[in-house]
């Protein structure tokens, strides 16, 4: 319609073919504005059919197959509680493993597997035997036998006297003299046996005296004492992967018990092994302040989670080894600090890295501020020197302006010191002009007179009128 107007305006259409598309498009429009107005009564209509929203819940969107549900089945443990023929109570365990805990040792295909002891106690029997024998043997070497003739001397009186230290004793020995009997001595062998059965014993269960600090039987060197100490301790490392395994089942099975159990806020204390204690919140209720909502944190009783077993103080160790082996690393740049204090027994080890840090800290804002102070200094520096140059060049172009002015008043001086020259020259230029003139009218006019005092009298009156001509 706008267009239309315009070109009406500007007279490229006529008022009658102007008059029909306005009439068309009037009819069109209205049209437009029924079909608008018959489809916004019609959403009205159909707005007015719908319900108001319901709040509903998975189980009943489940139940209106809204939600499709795919059943997967989980292993659970049934526990029943059964006294006598009376069953008590039954419930199903939030776990898929029995929790019954086996830590395994020495398996003989038996319910009953063997314990390290249990396979070394016939090798003890028999190093005890051996020492009860050894301490019968010198039992009766200081309590030495004597064979006296029966009826000889009064055994009371011998007895007692026997058991006194420099005493004499009278004897008859008409009927012989007295015979000490002294036992047999023990064979050398018996004490090898005995040191052999300890070391099969200390075989059996990976300890050798080395381990236990025994240094007579240590290598010469550091490093093979360290080798030795290794060595020994695989067979404790196997015992200790078995005892790892059980406890990981255990953790397994303690979790899901413990998401059930604990519903409410509890805080649990770990300590570790420098006695350090942390103190660990778990469900916590929190309110929003912006919504009022009850937000629970550190919610355990959701989720799944996995159990890894990491080696700790379990495992005997070499310490001083290993505490030079991490110092060489540290040393390296392989690993930091906070490992190297873990294989220390250093009590507060958490003080003792808060308090590095804070020195730490310290150390290198102390750092910065010396570079700064330096950069600073040499910026002072370097003020003093633009400052000073600064300083020379006001003065040189003070200087300079001064000279400026003098050249300025010297060139202005020889410009009116020429100008005045030249007027002067000017002048004595048309002075001697003047003169020159005046020389030669002077000349002329003697000349003239010298031709008129040669001419005849006949010629006067025409050379006067000749002269006044000119």
């Amino acid at each position: 319609m706008q267009r239309l107007e315009e070109a009406y305006k500007s007279g490229e259409i006529i008022p009658e073919r102007y008059e029909v598309e306005m009439r068309k498009m009037g009819e069109q429009l209205q049209q437009i504005t029924e079909q608008g107005s018959e489809k916004y009564l019609q959403g009205e209509q159909q707005a007015a059919k719908i319900d108001e929203p319901q709040m509903v819940n998975f189980e009943q969107l489940v139940q209106m197959k809204r939600i499709e549900v795919v059943m997967i089945q989980y292993p659970r443990i049934k526990q029943c509680i059964i006294v006598g023929e009376t069953l008590l109570y039954s419930r199903i365990l939030p776990i898929d493993k029995y929790p019954i805990i086996f830590f395994m040792n020495h398996h003989t295909r038996t319910p009953y597997p063997m314990s390290d002891v249990r396979v070394v106690k016939d090798m003890q029997k028999y190093i005890n035997k051996v020492r009860s024998m050894i301490i019968a043997h010198a039992t009766t070497s200081t309590n030495n036998k004597v064979l006296i003739p029966e009826g000889a001397i009064d055994m009371a009186e011998f007895e007692e006297k026997w058991a006194q230290p420099g005493v004499g004793i009278a004897v008859d020995f008409s009927e012989g003299p007295p015979v000490p009997v002294q036992p047999l001595p023990l064979p050398n062998e018996l004490f090898a046996n005995e040191q052999t059965a300890k070391s099969d014993i200390d075989h059996q269960l990976g300890l050798y005296e080395l381990m236990m600090g025994n240094s007579a039987v240590a290598p010469q060197t550091y490093k093979a004492t360290i080798s030795l100490d290794e060595f020994g301790q695989r067979k404790i490392r196997s015992k200790q992967n078995q005892i790892e395994a059980g406890l990981k089942r255990a953790c397994e099975i303690a979790i899901p018990l413990a998401q059930q159990t604990y519903q409410s806020e509890k805080i649990f204390r770990l300590i570790q092994p420098n006695n350090s204690m942390n103190e660990y919140v778990v469900n916590k209720q929190l309110v929003d302040d912006k919504t009022g909502e009850i937000q629970t944190m550190n919610d355990i009783r959701v989720g799944s989670y996995d159990v890894v077993p990491v080696t700790g103080s379990t495992l005997p160790t070499n310490r001083y080894a290993q505490l030079e082996l991490y110092m060489e690393m540290y040393k390296g740049g392989i690993i930091d600090k906070v490992e190297v204090l873990k294989k220390t027994e250093v009590f507060d080890m958490e003080g003792v890295l808060k308090r590095t840090d804070i020195v730490a800290q310290l150390q290198q804002q102390l750092q910065q501020a010396g570079e700064a102070v330096k950069s600073l200094k040499g910026d002072i520096q370097t003020k003093d020197r633009e400052i000073q140059h600064l300083s020379n060049k006001v003065e040189t172009e003070k200087f300079k302006g001064k000279l400026n002015k003098v050249q300025t008043k010297a060139e202005a001086a020889g410009d009116v010191y020429g100008k005045r020259l030249d007027d002067a020259l000017s002048t004595v230029g048309q002075q001697v002009r003047l003169a020159e003139k005046e020389d030669n009218l002077d000349r002329r006019d003697d000349r003239l007179r010298e031709k008129e005092k040669s001419s005849p009298a006949t010629d006067r009156g025409g050379s006067s009128k000749k002269k006044e001509t000119k």
